[in-house]
């Protein structure tokens, strides 16, 4: 009780200077504060909608072209049994679906045309894959895809749009309109068109929109139908199989990444030969976006650079406490030497010094406690437009726990280290002529 007294008594001396010490070392721990907070909270979105259910693994039999983009093998080399083989022999596997695109992504209700960002063919396991979750209906079933049924699966933004809600989407009917496909021989060029119309689909069921960063990472779809459905009628649909199969995502529990695709690579060139081209990557299985990638890496970056710069910032803050600390220990030179002449220890000097810079710094923490929850809303708006796909409700209350006892910690320790640096040259100097110039 007497030191705070004792300190509040300095400050007294030198009320302005102080209080500005005080508010440039609290910003500076309010800015590492929502730092710490900002970053922690962005791994944790991640982990939380990326990583939680295990991690989401694309494999194609293709090549990549000049360009970088994938070309599928036309036959593919695969067969009919891949799913069951990826089923089988990967460890850790919950689920894996063929992916395949579709050549339209509209459809008419009621006279109106709408367009989809995206309609994928699948099979009864990519709902598990992508952890969709059903708000109504049900999914097709391992049956619907055997036999090709017409039914699909819709997100709950786009049942609204079409329908009002989920429920109210059930069993309505969704017709692709008719498209134009070349037919004849690729080397003539003026092949002749012909109008496909595409079956018409029942919704079976509705799912829960994913966020959007998930969507953006691993391209989920706003409509799925079976891969089987979308055989033209003249194709024999055992032949037509293995030409959907080419492309497909699995969803891993208990390994990363590299181990993945390490058994990926292993299992496939095992079945289908050491010539079999493979390309595996972790996002959209389009793969034609980085967006994952590109994210991780930005988030990383920014931690890094955040993180260090609000330590930068508390450091240079905290010369301000080394500063009062100084004239401090300048002041009570011939104080200091008396209390050495009776007995007192440089160590319960350098105590002293220690205590009265830890209490400047706590009330510099907060000072920081209190600024950093004025200042999260306003720099989280400013920083969020870098992470496109990454909205404000999904990363509020930045300032937590976690960030704001590092804070203190941090604070408390640069502080104490920099409060007790002007003790040491008051120390050096002999008792005796301490007390003389005093």
């Amino acid at each position: 009780m007497r030191t705070l007294q004792s300190v509040f008594r300095s400050m007294g001396r030198s009320p302005l200077k102080s209080i500005l010490t005080l508010i440039t070392v609290g910003l500076g721990v309010g800015v590492l504060i929502f730092a710490l907070g900002m970053s922690g909270t962005f791994n944790d979105l991640i982990k939380s909608q990326l990583e939680q259910d295990g991690v989401v693994v694309s494999y194609a039999n293709a090549e990549l072209n000049s360009d970088g983009e994938l070309e599928i093998l036309r036959p593919p080399q695969v067969d009919a049994n891949i799913l069951d083989i990826l089923g089988s022999e990967i460890a850790g596997i919950i689920a894996v679906s063929p992916i395949s695109g579709v050549t339209w992504n509209e459809f008419i209700v009621d006279g109106t045309t709408y367009r989809v960002r995206s309609v994928l063919g699948v099979n009864e396991q990519y709902a598990e894959v992508m952890s969709m979750e059903l708000l109504a209906g049900e999914y097709f079933t391992a049956a619907d895809v055997a036999s090709g049924e017409k039914k699909t699966i819709i997100t709950d933004s786009l049942a609204e749009i079409l329908f009002g809600s989920a429920g109210s989407a059930l069993g309505q009917l969704l017709q692709p309109p008719a498209i134009e496909i070349p037919e004849g021989d690729d080397s003539n060029m003026a092949r002749r068109m012909r109008a496909f119309s595409p079956p018409t689909f029942v919704v079976s069921g509705v799912v829960e929109d994913p966020s959007e960063l998930k969507r953006k990472s691993y391209g989920v779809a706003d409509m799925i139908v079976p891969y089987t459905s979308i055989f033209p009628a003249q194709f024999n649909a055992t032949q037509a199989v293995p030409f959907f199969l080419g492309r497909g995502a699995v969803l891993v529990k208990g390994l990363n990444y590299s181990t993945v695709e390490a058994q990926l690579r292993e299992v496939l060139t095992r079945n289908y030969g050491d010539d079999f081209e493979l390309e595996i990557w972790e996002g959209s299985p389009s793969g034609s976006s980085d967006y994952l990638v590109e994210m991780r890496q930005t988030i990383s970056t920014f931690s890094l650079v955040v993180n260090l710069l609000g330590f930068i910032l508390l450091a240079a803050a905290s010369i301000g406490i080394l500063s009062i600390m100084l004239v401090e220990a300048l002041g009570r030179s011939r104080e200091i030497a008396l209390e050495r002449a009776l007995g007192a220890s440089k160590g319960a000097i350098i105590r002293e010094f220690l205590t009265r810079s830890t209490i400047v710094s706590l009330m510099s923490v907060v000072i920081g406690i209190g600024l950093s929850f004025v200042l999260s809303e306003p720099l989280t708006d400013l920083i969020l437009p870098i992470f496109s796909g990454i909205s404000a409700d999904e990363v509020a209350g930045v300032v937590n726990l976690r960030s704001v006892l590092i804070g203190t910690l941090s604070a408390v320790v640069i502080g104490g280290v920099f409060g007790v640096f002007p003790v040491f040259s008051v120390l050096q100097v002999g008792i005796s002529d301490a007390i003389r110039e005093g």
